[in-house]
């Protein structure tokens, strides 16, 4: 059970104050158990850490390493609002906090984080999680058959499974990436009809100096590769040029990349090789139609 959640002020690591607050949470003892949340360090909440205020705290590994520099934290003090001499019991993994909640996305996975014993339930709205195995649907209504039984007045609404809940979370992102997608291909697109258009111009007007270079005995492959070696040494200067803006225009885009970093390798090998492939086909047409002039008909027509 999720009590609540937020952000708060002002924090404390053994008397010295910290400049910034921390993201916390008040959950039960079964909570990391639950979703799967590694405990790196000390131990988990018990029964014996309820109580009227908290004495015990659990920290991840973001907290850990923002505020002491290193994971062996367990047994250290602080102070959270007005919870004083606090004693941390445990050091879990790192999770990333829905952007929903007001935390930028890139900044979710290495938020750090505080997490208290669960000690009351008045006053607040819970949030109950619930492990199965099987379809979550399938074990809603019992759910909540099980909890009305305990407390005929309580009233269990916006039951969903947690994949959808994250889906919802992330659907605005989402939407952006898929429309950025569709602007990159088209941007792909134009860029090799562009490549194409450029280079088809150029065989174009050296029509006179292909039909020479055949009749001098010049072979095709000769000529279809000088063709592609200009094509191609112009689409690797832009490629340069792309990827040196891409370089700066990333760290723009940082909030909205998930799961990647702004610099991520596959992604720029990726889009290397695809507009390296692009460059090839849009010079490789041009070139061939070179290989294919008449030397009769190119003296002819000068």
């Amino acid at each position: 059970v999720i009590e609540r959640s937020g952000i708060g002020f002002p924090l404390l690591i053994e008397g010295v104050k910290q400049k910034e607050g921390a993201w916390f949470r008040y959950v039960s003892p079964d909570y990391f158990e639950s979703l799967r949340i590694p405990v790196r360090a000390g131990r988990e909440f018990t029964s014996a850490d309820r109580g009227e205020q908290p004495r015990t705290v659990i920290v991840n590994e973001a907290f850990a390493r923002e505020h002491f520099g290193r994971p062996d934290v367990v047994g250290r003090r602080l102070t959270f609002q007005s919870l004083t001499d606090l004693e941390i019991v445990g050091v879990v993994g790192n999770v990333r906090v829905s952007s929903e909640q007001g935390v930028p996305p890139q900044a979710g996975e290495e938020l750090a984080q505080l997490y208290f014993p669960n000690h009351t339930l008045q006053g607040v709205r819970p949030v109950g999680l619930v492990r199965t195995s099987g379809d979550p649907w399938a074990i809603a209504q019992g759910v909540r058959s099980a909890l009305t039984a305990i407390d005929p007045n309580l009233v269990v609404f916006d039951v969903q499974p947690l994949t959808d809940r994250v889906a919802r979370s992330t659907v605005t992102s989402r939407f952006y990436a898929m429309v950025s997608n569709g602007f990159a291909w088209l941007a792909i697109l134009l860029a090799a009809i562009g490549q194409y258009g450029l280079l088809a111009f150029s065989v174009g007007i050296r029509t006179r100096e292909f039909g020479i270079l055949s009749a001098l005995g010049a072979a095709p492959r000769a000529i279809l590769s000088g063709v592609m070696r200009e094509g191609l040494a112009v689409t690797a200067v832009g490629i340069a040029l792309g990827l040196g803006a891409a370089f700066y225009a990333s760290r723009l885009l940082k909030a909205m990349l998930f799961g990647i970093t702004p610099l991520d390798p596959a992604t720029f090998g990726v889009v290397t090789m695809t507009f390296a492939a692009v460059g090839a086909v849009a010079c490789y047409l041009p070139a061939l139609r070179a290989t294919r002039v008449d030397p009769v008909v190119a003296l002819r027509a000068e």
